[in-house]
């Protein structure tokens, strides 16, 4: 199953391709939030892949964040 560590190295991965850097303890407990919400939003909506489309709009959402857009 997909699990609260695999998530979280999950989104270790996406924020060091990203933004190349690990997230903080808040950024990693609020994405995680995040795609859970997003996920059992999905599976109550009786989509199929619900943890793909849950994964694929935190990516969207972390390529939206002004640290992506807008780097140093």
């Amino acid at each position: 199953p997909y699990t609260t560590l695999f998530r979280s190295t999950n989104i270790q991965k996406a924020y060091q391709i990203a933004l190349g850097r690990n997230p903080t303890d808040s950024e990693t407990a609020i994405s995680l939030a995040f795609i859970q919400q997003h996920q059992a939003s999905y599976q109550a909506e009786k989509k199929q892949d619900a943890t793909l489309l849950a994964l694929t709009d935190f990516t969207h959402a972390l390529l939206s964040t002004n640290e992506f857009i807008y780097p140093n």
